[in-house]
């Protein structure tokens, strides 16, 4: 028995761990190699997989359905990994996995990290996804700027390097200053005006705070 390709053991770890998969095996010509999920279901899925991909490829991928449920796999010589779960979930996961069995993984722009294998948890619902999805598969949730698994620098979802800066704090000192003066202003001569002055100034100044605290995204 050859030995499992080092590809499709880094795709069956990750999505393993994802939201919206409910069953992953590893068949070795049709045989079941390695499961995690329903042990009822594993061998039935581990037997029938590699029948998805036809033809003499080296490396297969599929998504079909398949007993109410989708099937996302992948063949590499004599070993196929499946899994089994939710359509929208599996169907984003398939670019990742991709570039995870073809060892072409988006890498981080500053330390070279692989980002397609490494899984996230959504901050708005908790579900956990591969880090170079877009956007959760559960909530939808975009998260534009991330943080490097092993660096911690700023990048996007393709490992692309981020800028994030603020709004200068001169641009910010005017701003106010301007504030102040119709403030100062208004209090030196009353006028009818009370009534909207009251309404605007907060307003105004709420901007202001706004953008001296809001961050400005650029990618690199």
């Amino acid at each position: 028995m050859s030995e499992l390709p080092k590809g499709l053991r880094k795709v069956f770890d990750a999505l393993s761990q994802c939201y919206g998969v409910e069953l992953s095996v590893i068949s070795h010509e049709g045989l079941l190699y390695e499961y995690r999920g329903d042990v009822s279901r594993a061998e039935s899925l581990a037997a029938w997989s590699p029948t998805m991909m036809s033809g003499g490829k080296e490396l297969s991928f599929a998504l079909v359905h398949r007993e109410g449920a989708t099937v996302l796999a992948v063949r590499m010589g004599e070993y196929t990994v499946a899994f089994e779960g939710d359509e929208k979930a599996l169907s984003a996961y398939l670019k990742p996995v991709t570039r995870i069995a073809s060892e072409r993984e988006a890498k981080c722009g500053f330390c070279g990290f692989e980002l397609d294998s490494a899984v996230v948890t959504c901050p708005r619902c908790g579900a956990s996804y591969p880090f170079t999805l877009h956007s959760c598969p559960k909530c939808g949730y975009t998260t534009l700027v991330r943080r490097c698994p092993k660096c911690g620098r700023s990048i996007d979802e393709d490992g692309r390097r981020v800028s994030v800066s603020k709004l200068p704090l001169a641009t910010a000192l005017g701003a106010v200053a301007g504030v102040v003066l119709a403030l100062t202003s208004f209090f030196l001569f009353p006028s009818p005006t009370l009534i909207s002055a009251s309404f605007i100034v907060p307003t105004v100044l709420g901007g202001v705070a706004d953008l001296a605290t809001k961050p400005r995204v650029r990618v690199e």
